[in-house]
């Protein structure tokens, strides 16, 4: 499989353009430095989810913007009125996060971008990170509604099981291309998704990874999700 490399973009322009493109998507589909999340729970029961890192949902943007090892912040229009950060300690590879307020200035929703490129291998590699960590924070990970990912599975064996349609067809541009040819009006805004989640319920949260194919351009990008649900509008 070959590697597509696009014209370079700068983060803080391909994170507010796959806001843009995502938003409707994951709406319908319902950790920083390696520090875990805000998590409890036991063995016996649900794990309750309060938060990203040292984001808690339900903060205001000012208490966002107040986490000072993640600052700059900078301003991201598509996510109304959110911020986004690409500097401190960020794990895995992670490029930024963004953070997503309701109308009472209270953070509901995370999104951690893994991966926004136009090579099919660096955004395989970028969901087999996210996968291992929901693995390392919540369990067992399914695929789509309900199909079980073995545990601990290596790049390889993860990489063999990615479904028809996400690997390259030979017939795409790259998306700088594509926009530079007055194509923006084609894109897809519902766009070839896969989708990973804890198997177990979650309280208080929806925390799930998307795999999206950004058709008829190279570019994908993978996004973590991370949804307060007692703030949703």
């Amino acid at each position: 499989m070959g590697t597509h490399s696009g014209a370079t973009r700068s983060p803080r322009a391909a994170i507010t353009l796959a806001v843009v493109l995502l938003s409707v998507g994951a709406a319908a589909g319902a950790d920083a430095g390696g520090a875990p999340q805000s998590l409890e729970g036991t063995e016996n029961s649900a794990p309750s989810v309060t938060g990203y890192g040292p984001w808690e949902f339900g903060m205001s943007l000012e208490e966002v913007t107040a986490v000072e090892e993640y600052a700059p912040y900078e301003p991201v229009r598509a996510s109304m009125g959110g911020v986004e950060t690409s500097s401190g300690p960020l794990a895995d590879g992670v490029k930024s996060i963004s953070f997503v307020f309701n109308s009472a200035d209270e953070l509901y929703d995370i999104r951690v971008w893994y991966d926004i490129g136009d090579s099919y291998e660096e955004a395989v590699g970028a969901l087999h990170r996210a996968y291992m960590h929901l693995e390392e924070r919540f369990g067992p990970v399914r695929a789509g509604s309900g199909f079980r990912l073995d545990e601990g599975m290596s790049l390889e064996d993860f990489a063999a099981l990615m479904p028809e349609g996400h690997e390259p067809s030979g017939d795409e541009v790259s998306f700088d291309d594509y926009i530079k040819g007055g194509g923006e009006e084609g894109v897809n805004t519902n766009p070839l998704q896969l989708r990973l989640g804890p198997a177990a319920s979650l309280h208080e949260a929806v925390v799930f990874v998307s795999y999206a194919t950004i058709r008829p351009t190279t570019m994908r990008i993978v996004t973590l999700y991370y949804r307060g649900t007692e703030f949703l509008e």
